[in-house]
């Protein structure tokens, strides 16, 4: 349907009786033409595939240079965000920090920050994540969440503001004032992958749940204030998911798969959900399980079947314009903000080591 049949039926809707006369028939059929219109708008999902062949021609590359090394167990986290290396670790005593910032440059400590406890500077439980530049952290255990300019960070005079939330999901991130998330209950409406909170960062379902769905869903969530754009990719299916800030998918990218097994999961006569297993020896990837973005370039990571990862460099139009295999299974990546070099955080062999690699458009 063109825009000037949708902008006849429009006006057919509406003139007053005095000036156009028109049967019940003409009227109802301006109806039609105006909902198809609108029906086939919320529709235009653009649909991409990626070949098995083009995964598995993805060539290895080596590392520029090695940032520092550490044992498995150490660290939790590592991400690079502007010139400061920013290390995360689950403290195991009281006053100890979750978190350090590292000079990029000299590997020189600045200084901890959040130290595990329940003062006003300290949290009990703290989970990162890293969106356009910010260091978010939830308390999961006081339901408490705080968002940390990393350049404000490392002053003397930082104090850390911690708020209230009662959205409990596997990612969360910053948006325009407000908080995106990854809805948990987005198996059961498939239209509904991401909320978003009111300004004082808490959300009100509109219908109660009788489960807690927390560990059912999750995935990658990254979002560009200037092209008003985000991006979801999935924990469990190897799919990405490009919307607009209101959710509404406009593309969707599949990676190769096979055909899914469902297994249906019963209680008191009632399903519960439906659980995917995809065949490995078909699909031999796990999901996607590591993201970064800037303004241009998105950085996402899967892994193979020999514990490596695959690193995919796309542009926000969901183009890949860089893909290699990484040295080692890759747990944090990060995007240097001139787009030419991504840091991955790899661990292999019981040691966790920091590592640099070039970007190259066109591979």
């Amino acid at each position: 349907m063109n825009r000037t049949s949708f902008a006849l039926a429009v006006n057919a809707l509406f003139q007053p009786p005095q000036t156009l006369i028109y049967s019940g028939c003409v009227k109802a059929l301006a109806r039609i033409l105006l909902i198809c219109f609108l029906f086939s708008c919320s529709k235009q999902i653009e649909q991409e595939s990626i070949p098995l062949q083009r995964i598995e021609s993805i060539p290895s590359r080596q590392s520029v240079r090695d940032l520092f090394h550490t044992n498995t167990d150490s660290l939790n986290a590592v991400f690079v965000i502007g010139k400061n290396i920013v290390t995360f670790r689950h403290p195991s005593v009281n006053g100890e920090p979750h978190v350090r910032f590292f000079d990029l440059e000299t590997m020189g400590e600045i200084k901890g920050l959040v130290p595990m406890g329940r003062g006003l500077d300290e949290m009990l439980l703290a989970l990162p994540s890293v969106s356009e530049g910010q260091l978010l952290l939830r308390d999961i255990a006081q339901r408490q969440l705080a968002i940390i300019d990393v350049n404000d960070a490392i002053l003397p005079t930082f104090r850390l503001k911690k708020y209230q939330t009662n959205i409990l999901s596997q990612k969360i991130i910053p948006f325009e004032k407000k908080l995106m998330f990854v809805n948990p209950y987005s198996f059961r409406n498939k239209e509904k992958r991401i909320l978003i909170s009111d300004r004082s960062w808490n959300y009100k379902y509109r219908k109660k749940h009788s489960f807690n769905a927390f560990n059912v869903t999750g995935g990658e969530l990254l979002y560009n204030s200037l092209k008003k754009t985000v991006l979801y990719l999935s924990r469990y299916e190897p799919v990405i998911e490009m919307m607009d800030s209101r959710g509404i998918i406009r593309k969707t990218i599949t990676l190769p798969h096979s055909q899914p097994e469902i297994t249906e999961i019963w209680h008191e006569q009632r399903r519960i959900t439906e659980y995917v297993f995809l065949d490995q020896d078909k699909f031999p990837f796990d999901c996607f399980n590591a993201s970064d973005s800037n303004h241009d370039y998105i950085a996402a990571v899967f892994q193979t079947d020999d514990w490596k990862s695959i690193v995919l460099i796309l542009n926000w139009d969901g183009c890949i314009v860089d893909s290699f295999r990484a040295e080692a299974s890759v747990k944090n990546i990060s995007l240097s903000p001139d787009n030419r070099v991504v840091w991955c955080w790899e661990e292999d062999s019981g040691e966790s080591v920091l590592k640099e690699y070039s970007i190259e458009p066109g591979q």
